[in-house]
């Protein structure tokens, strides 16, 4: 205790000496600042250059609308053939995941059409009927009760109904029935 006061005593006869300790402390809190600055700034640069992606901005199911935001990753961890620009109004060819860097792959730029295979119609299916299923599952439809074919769900509307992609003999079939409201699905196992 007594050198405390000692101390205290010497130091408040000799201000400067108090104040260099204070600068001094000052001093190595700024470079330590400095020094971890640059190595965190080395990390990244070690990490390449960063460049422009896309991402999807939420969760989304084949065939729904994929609504992007850009931002900056480094090139090493931007996979190839990660969007460049920003896609037009595009749908997703499967499930993404908010925040998941969007490949070509990934969307189908220029709608649900896409989607659908050369030898296959997409048939719009109204809000009222219940479609059983998920985008990407094979469902069986049937008119009345019977069935008139299978097809695939590409997309489905929160509100209900969506569109079903069938084979070009079943589309007439499936249309009018969708247009009558006696549409409904079944899912296919396997």
């Amino acid at each position: 205790m007594l050198h405390l006061v000692r101390v205290r005593l010497w130091s408040s006869r000799h201000p400067i000496i108090s104040w260099l300790i204070v600068l001094c402390c000052a001093a190595f809190v700024g470079r330590s600042i400095i020094v971890n600055q640059r190595t965190v700034i080395a990390a990244r640069n070690a990490w390449g250059q960063p460049v422009t992606v896309f991402l999807a901005d939420r969760d989304v199911a084949l065939g729904d609308p994929v609504v992007v935001r850009s931002a900056q990753y480094p090139r090493s961890m931007v996979p190839a053939g990660a969007l460049k620009t920003s896609p037009h109004d595009p749908v997703a060819r499967h499930r993404i995941e908010r925040g998941e860097i969007l490949v070509r792959s990934d969307i189908a730029p220029h709608g649900l059409a896409e989607l659908i295979s050369a030898n296959a119609v997409g048939v719009p299916v109204p809000s009222t009927t219940l479609i059983a299923g998920s985008p990407g599952d094979s469902v069986r439809v049937f008119a009345d009760g019977v069935a008139i074919g299978d097809g695939i769900i590409i997309s489905l509307s929160p509100e209900g109904g969506g569109v079903i992609a069938v084979d070009q003999t079943d589309a007439a079939a499936t249309s009018l029935a969708a247009s009558l409201g006696s549409l409904s699905t079944g899912l296919i196992g396997g």
